[in-house]
């Protein structure tokens, strides 16, 4: 199911030219091939689609969270995922940011993992006053709550009064 949308690696190829500095991806040249099925002229629509498209970087808008997306074939795309297809072919997983960056789009930085793996690499929510993932101020006790996720299930790790103590024993 990961792979519902996305064009096979040839046809990625055929569309886009990777830039593997920046990871950014560009539009290649198209032919009348490519609009066979517009009501249009075929050649007519090509010249316009390059002459406003060919060369122009593609997939860099960005949503909410960071991610850059773009369309293909009228699909909504996230930019890490043509990244991946482009260069591996078919995504059996998710495809997770290694250093957490969502807009790092360089394929050294991007891996095909299972959704537990990906969901271990998240980033620290922006409301986390602790700064640290799975410790929490609990205002009625007035101590750290210290507590991990593993497998869908929460586990309580224990209180501690000293902060410090509470994220070694997040960390361990």
């Amino acid at each position: 199911m990961a792979n519902a949308h996305l064009p096979e690696q040839g046809v990625l190829r055929q569309l886009l030219r990777y830039e593997p500095t920046t990871g950014g991806l560009f539009w290649l040249p198209r032919g009348p091939e490519w609009f066979s099925e517009s009501k249009y002229d075929s050649e007519r629509v090509a010249r316009w689609w390059n002459a406003r498209f060919s060369g122009s970087e593609a997939f860099c808008t960005f949503d909410q969270k960071g991610y850059p997306y773009g369309f293909i074939f009228n699909r909504r795309t996230a930019k890490h995922r043509i990244v991946w297809a482009y260069h591996y072919g078919p995504i059996s997983g998710e495809v997770d940011h290694i250093d957490g960056n969502p807009a790092n789009s360089r394929v050294e930085n991007l891996r095909d993992v299972t959704r537990q793996t990906n969901m271990k690499n998240k980033r620290t929510y922006s409301r986390n006053s602790s700064g640290f993932r799975g410790v929490y101020w609990s205002e009625s006790l007035q101590k750290w709550r210290v507590a991990l996720s593993l497998n869908g299930k929460e586990h309580h790790l224990g209180y501690f009064t000293a902060f410090d103590d509470a994220v070694d024993a997040r960390k361990a």
